[in-house]
């Protein structure tokens, strides 16, 4: 496609929200591919974080991200974008929540999104992805439950090298140090000797790099033993 016909054809898929975006109770946000360009943003999204489109339009989307978003949360979104954006199926939504804020200096509020695929070129490659964005109150109990998932999420990726080297049997071991178990519990319920449970329990401290009983239960609630 010439870039002059290309863009043509992103000017007329955006007139097209622009003619609706500022009467819904959304972020409407228009992205170009690949350089993630923001090329349009509803009135709403800019009064929300403080900025107008002569300062968003033309930051680069490395700067915006940034300035704007909690970088905690950047893997998670990017995997999901490029399972999108991969995926060939206009009928794909990606759906995630995120954490947005004003300045460096402010706090952050969470918005619950939805990303498709909003224009592709003849070929098929994808040009523009569409985001829906709800600002979600601060006093919702779900923020509670999505921050205690996110913060799940984080000790998973960040440990799962650590929980890999553990074997089977040390596993089971885990789950029950988790449970408040003894090693002679330990012993009892696997059918094992209380010194071979104990050595089950240096080994595991080992691997896991850890003699906190609180790391203990993280690792095994964020791995499903419990």
């Amino acid at each position: 496609m010439p870039e002059s016909t290309q863009e043509q054809s992103i000017l007329e898929a955006i007139d097209q929200i622009q003619s609706i975006a500022n009467h819904l109770p959304l972020v409407i946000i228009i992205h170009e591919l690949p350089e993630l360009r923001i090329r349009h943003m509803s009135d709403l999204g800019l009064r929300l974080i403080n900025a107008t489109w002569e300062e968003i339009g033309p930051m680069p989307y490395e700067e915006f991200q940034n300035r704007y978003f909690n970088p905690d949360h950047f893997a998670e979104v990017a995997e999901k974008m490029v399972e999108l954006i991969t995926s060939g199926d206009d009928g794909m939504f990606a759906s995630y929540f995120q954490q947005v804020r004003t300045s460096p200096t402010a706090e952050f509020d969470w918005y619950m999104n939805t990303t498709r695929v909003f224009l592709r070129k003849p070929n098929g490659e994808p040009l523009l992805l569409i985001t829906t964005a709800m600002l979600v109150d601060r006093e919702d109990p779900f923020i509670t439950k999505a921050q205690k998932l996110l913060e799940e999420n984080e000790f998973i990726r960040k440990n799962y090298p650590q929980f890999m080297k553990l074997g089977a049997r040390e596993r089971e071991v885990l789950r029950l140090l988790a449970l408040g178990k003894s090693s002679a519990e330990i012993a009892t319920e696997l059918f094992i000797s209380t010194a071979t449970a104990e050595t089950h329990r240096r080994n595991i401290r080992n691997k896991l790099k850890t003699t906190s009983y609180y790391d203990l239960h993280m690792y095994a609630r964020a791995f499903d033993l419990i």
